[in-house]
């Protein structure tokens, strides 16, 4: 047999990350081909659990279980789907993520460059593939603003807090049930060690009663083994979560924002961070001055909706309020109450509502 070296590709790289044997386990059998005549059944590829071999600690192996486990979470993670995509290398970081309410499938992200900079933004094609219309494009920065506030406020140490009671309390839970195996164990060790006394004692007298004894001891002992391999599976590990590590962690929460838009923080981290905490962006709602989302978070709890207001809508209330007669200082005042920005993403000054008010007589509005 001769070994042929050559570039790694998706498919092999893939085949060896989901090997389960670099983790020290065999399994044999899980997959299996049989025919199937025209008009049968079809056949699962996968046996059920249970019809097919598998030992573990069969040699030594490249990653623990527990690495291998979280290795196949983040492919999951990953995986492309109708609703769910890559990463993808671009800075966009709701790509694969994003999702459009009306038609269900993942939006695909498209790339500008401006005199500005580098911009991007979310498109659903809806119906164009089949000769039909475009869905809706929306502008990728700013819904990635509101849903970056809405993951940092998230991670709040109030929450922490709470993520720290509940870890305790789990693992006091855990201590109880553990202690009921644990005296499982003490007692059947009493049974076990009373019937070797009785076979000592009953080994010359009366061997046959001897016999039958040894015969129970033995099947006893096979029910000892099996509840020390189930209480050392159930051993109790150290705390990794310690009092040291809960201040760290607060102080990291307290530090988010700042973490978050350090430099040393890449992009493919944000993107994974993002993924950690949200399994979708829904965009529910587009016109030309309200863009409405809605965020799933990845534990299940009730999703949150975020609305982004948009250029036209700010347009308009720079009118209105010029319309009621209000001067330039009150608009760029009433503007920043509301938290608005321009399309590049800077508060409104003066010489900009002065612009805007211009642009928008000479457009007749």
């Amino acid at each position: 047999m001769f070994l042929t070296m050559s570039e790694p590709t998706v498919a092999s790289v893939r085949r060896f990350i989901k090997a389960v044997a670099y983790t020290g386990r065999y399994v044999y059998g899980r997959k299996h081909w049989r025919r199937v005549l025209a008009g049968g059944d079809p056949v699962p590829s996968h046996r059920p659990v249970g019809q097919f071999i598998e030992l573990t600690e069969h040699h030594e192996g490249y990653i623990s279980y527990d690495e291998y486990v979280e290795n196949q979470k983040i492919l999951a993670k990953n995986h492309r789907t109708r609703r769910h995509s890559q990463l993808g290398p671009g800075a966009a970081l709701l790509q694969g993520i994003s999702r459009c309410g009306l038609h269900g499938t993942v939006m695909s992200v498209y790339y500008t460059v401006r005199a500005r900079g580098r911009h991007w933004g979310l498109r659903c094609i809806g119906e164009y593939i089949r000769g039909g219309e475009q869905c809706v494009s929306v502008p990728g920065r700013a819904i990635e603003e509101v849903v970056v506030q809405a993951i940092l406020d998230r991670l709040d140490v109030c929450i922490v807090d709470e993520v720290r009671r509940l870890w305790k309390q789990e693992r006091a839970d855990w201590r109880r049930r553990h202690a009921g195996i644990a005296a499982e164990v003490r007692q059947q060790e009493a049974k076990v060690a009373r019937l070797v006394r009785l076979i000592a004692d009953e080994s010359e007298m009366r061997p046959n009663l001897s016999e039958m004894l040894k015969d129970e001891a033995e099947r006893e002992t096979k029910v000892l083994d099996a509840l020390k391999a189930r209480a050392a599976q159930q051993e109790d590990a150290p705390d990794p979560f310690t009092d040291a590590r809960w201040e760290e962690l607060l102080r990291l929460c307290e530090a988010r924002a700042a973490i978050w838009h350090a430099a040393t923080t890449t992009d493919q981290d944000r993107k994974q961070l993002i993924r950690i905490l949200v399994s979708a962006v829904v965009v529910e709602h587009v016109d030309p001055e309200l863009i409405r989302v809605r965020v799933e978070w990845s534990d299940g709890t009730p999703a949150r909706l975020l609305e982004i207001r948009r250029t036209p809508y700010f347009h308009r209330v720079i009118w209105e309020m010029h319309e009621a007669g209000a001067n330039v200082d009150r608009i760029v005042a009433g503007l920043g109450v509301m938290g608005a920005r321009t399309q590049q993403g800077r508060a409104w000054s003066k010489e900009t509502v002065i612009r805007t008010i211009a642009i928008l007589k000479n457009r007749g509005t």
